[in-house]
């Protein structure tokens, strides 16, 4: 029975343990949280349960099928992707169980760059430029120049950086490519740094124009001149340089890996002087001219000929023969210049004037000169025309002109000719000229020996000197004289036939009394103005007329021949009138009324004491007597004064003192009051009633008694009043009287 047991508690216990959960797991060694590709991964296989041993079945997710079968197996991913890797185990009981987890490989960039040159010179930039492949993500760079003497610029995240390497020397550049996901790829190039070579040239130099400079170089192999211009080579280390203006020259060296070296140097070429001979100059035959140069330190002429000496900035030259001088020397840099001048020898013209000329005073004489193409007359100031061949002159006395001739230059001729200027009658005609219609005038000429009047019908004869003139109208007469030696003269007169007499005159008009007026008449040579009342002169055609009472003028005109008459009227303008008000008394700066009576616009002077200058009746306020005047215009502007005086003085007439007043409280003559205006001082105003008392006392003008004391209403009665004021001029006024004080 026991055995039973036993075997029943073992196939219990077997049973039990063949059936325990199989849990396949796996993980990858040295976990990492990104991968990159390629990626050399190692799963190691974490299965628990089941019974061992175990058999394994590995997929990486490339391919279907086995790829591993061991507990730890290995895989190189060489591409990025996500991949399923798969573990199936089996126990030995023949349970299975699979376990699957994603591998993600991320794509690593395939870093790679160029450079525009390997091998560079010193100071030289390189540009890098980068050619990974980066599967299209948008990597991140960082670049190592190898160079940190270059401090800060020895790095840079740039894509495409630029660099610059002052050392000469072997510099090797990294550059390190990184994926969004991290994925780094690093690549390295080599740049060479040459060394500068060095080149040396001369001084600068400075030549004259045409002249030649030479430069050299050296420190190098080979050269390179530049601008050719002017240049006999530009390959050598010496060359000869010509240049016709100021020029830099640059000479380039090589050498091994193209590194250059440059120098340069300043050909200045002398901006030099400029030589002046002066203007050409032009002599007549046998004469000599001054040359004059500058613009050189000193100074040599050529050629020689006709020159008293051939240094010096100032020669004499008479050559025989046009000839052309040259004037050389150097300027203040020492580089020779050279002018010229042109002595032009002319051949001298002949002068002739003309034969000499006879005419009569007043006439002209014509002047004809050749032998040149260039005339002038002297004197210049007698002659029209002077400039010319033919030239007009009117002497009034004989006189001998000069010709002077060239033929366009420097070198004359003169002759002269002699004008005889013959006198001339002078002939005067002397008649009336004026003659009344119908008359005849006697006409008379004289100063010569025969004479010739212009053809006339209205003359008597014509060829005496007195004939009868006969004019109908305005007639000039002509006439001409003759002397013994052919000359003559002609004079004229002009006879006017008088017209009748036609008297005119201005009208007269109105004037105010006391005034005048101007007269006016015309159309006749004399005149005569009657009556004569009023009038300044009777007998001129513009009197001035101021008669005391309105009249008529008669005036009477005539030209010895004939006459007229006309009438002027004068009228007298009736006077405003204007009478001022009596005179007026006054304080001093009190104003009063003035007025005047009459008709018409009035005026008071002086106008800046009274309020209204141009009323008739206006209020007038002074501090000193003054006298007014009022002035009043009637319509015509006729004015009439009078004088009014405003007295200004101290008068007890000009302060009123009432003689009753009624304090019953109906608003009227409630106080007593001193009515006045300008004084200057109220010394007391005192009331007393019958017995004696003193009711009241003030020294202000302005203060008024109400018929009260003390409070008290008086009863009705006569009081006694006593009153001392000081007035403008200082004048002391006392006055006393009763008021009587009605209820």
């Amino acid at each position: 029975m026991l055995r039973y047991i036993l075997i029943f508690l073992i196939l219990c216990l077997t049973g039990y343990a063949s059936k325990a959960q199989l849990n396949a797991d796996f993980t990858i060694q040295n976990q990492l949280a990104t991968y990159c590709h390629p990626e050399d991964l190692t799963f190691v296989s974490t299965t628990t349960g089941g019974t061992p041993p175990y058999s394994y079945d590995w997929n990486f997710g490339v391919a279907p099928g086995t790829q591993a079968n061991t507990q730890t197996a290995y895989y190189l991913y060489f591409n990025c992707g996500n991949y399923t890797v798969t573990l199936n185990v089996t126990d030995a009981a023949g349970q299975t169980s699979t376990k699957t987890q994603t591998v993600i490989i991320n794509c690593s960039p395939f870093g790679q760059f160029g450079m525009n040159d390997t091998i560079v010179c010193v100071g030289q930039k390189v540009g890098f430029k980068d050619f990974s492949f980066t599967y299209y993500q948008a990597c991140t760079y960082s670049w190592n120049f190898d160079d940190p003497l270059s401090g800060i610029s020895n790095e840079s995240t740039a894509q495409d950086p630029y660099h610059e390497f002052y050392i000469p020397g072997s510099y090797e550049v990294m550059m390190v490519v990184t994926s969004p996901a991290g994925c780094p790829d690093t690549v390295y190039n080599t740049v060479t740094v040459l060394p500068t070579p060095s080149v040396t040239v001369d001084t600068n130099i400075t030549i004259c124009p045409g002249t030649t400079a030479v430069l050299n170089a050296s420190g190098a192999t080979q050269y390179q001149w530049e601008p050719s211009i002017g240049l006999s080579n530009t390959f050598l280390a010496t060359t000869l340089a010509s240049p016709t203006v100021t020029t830099t020259y640059t000479v380039t060296t090589g050498s091994l890996g193209g590194c250059q070296a440059m120098d340069s140097i300043v050909v200045t070429v002398s901006l030099t002087g400029t030589a002046d001979a002066g203007d050409n100059k032009m002599i007549c035959t046998g004469g000599n001219v001054e040359l004059e140069a500058s613009g050189m330190t000193s100074c040599t002429w050529s050629p020689a000929i006709g020159l008293n000496t051939t240094t010096g900035f100032n020669v004499m030259a008479n050559p025989l023969s046009t000839t052309v001088y040259f004037a050389s020397g150097p300027d203040l840099n020492g580089c020779q210049i050279t002018d010229s001048v042109v002595v032009y020898i002319l051949p001298l013209p002949t002068a002739n004037a003309g034969d000499d000329l006879t005419i009569c005073d007043g006439e002209k004489a014509e002047l004809y000169g050749s032998g040149g193409n260039s005339f002038s007359w002297e004197p210049a100031l007698e002659i029209e025309n002077n400039t010319s061949y033919h030239g007009t002159a009117s002497p009034s006395v004989n006189a001998t002109y000069t010709l002077t001739v060239s033929n366009g230059g420097t070198c004359v001729s003169t002759d002269t000719v002699v004008v005889t200027v013959l006198p001339k009658p002078v002939i005067n005609v002397i008649a009336n000229p004026f003659v009344c219609p119908g008359s005849s005038v006697q006409l008379q000429a004289n100063g010569a020996v025969s004479y010739q009047w212009q053809a006339d019908p209205t003359l008597s004869q014509s060829a005496i000197s007195n004939p009868l003139a006969s004019p109908v109208d305005q007639t000039t007469y002509v006439v001409t004289g003759f002397g013994n030696n052919g000359c003559k003269d002609t004079a004229q007169i002009i006879i006017y036939q008088k017209p009748p007499v036609e008297l005119t005159a201005m009208p007269g008009g109105s004037v105010c009394p006391g005034s005048d007026i101007q007269l006016f008449a015309e159309g006749a040579t004399s005149y005569e103005w009657y009556p004569s009342t009023g009038l300044d002169n009777p007998f001129i055609p513009t009197p001035i007329a101021s008669p005391p009472y309105s009249i008529t003028y008669k005036i009477k005109g005539s030209d010895g021949c004939t006459s007229d008459s006309t009438y002027v009227q004068v009228t007298i303008i009736d006077d405003p009138g204007v009478k001022a008000a009596d005179d007026q008394q006054t304080f001093a700066n009190n104003p009063v009324s003035i007025s005047a009576e009459g008709t018409g616009s009035f005026t008071w002077s002086p106008p800046q004491y009274v309020d209204c200058s141009t009323c008739q009746n206006t209020t007038a306020t002074v501090n000193e007597t003054t006298t007014f005047i009022v002035t009043n215009y009637n319509d015509a502007g006729c004015k009439t004064e009078d004088t009014l005086v405003v007295y200004v003085g101290c008068n007890a007439d000009l302060i009123f003192i009432p003689n009753a007043f009624t304090p019953n409280g109906d608003g009227k003559n409630e106080r007593f009051y001193i009515r006045t205006q300008g004084l200057r001082q109220l010394n007391y105003f005192k009331i007393y009633s019958r017995t004696g008392q003193c009711v009241f006392e003030t020294n202000t003008v302005s203060d008024g008694w109400d018929g009260s004391y003390n409070g008290y209403k008086l009863p009705p009665g006569v009081f006694s009043y006593f009153v001392e004021v000081i007035c403008s001029d200082n004048q002391k006024i006392v006055l006393t009287g009763n008021v009587t004080l009605i209820r």
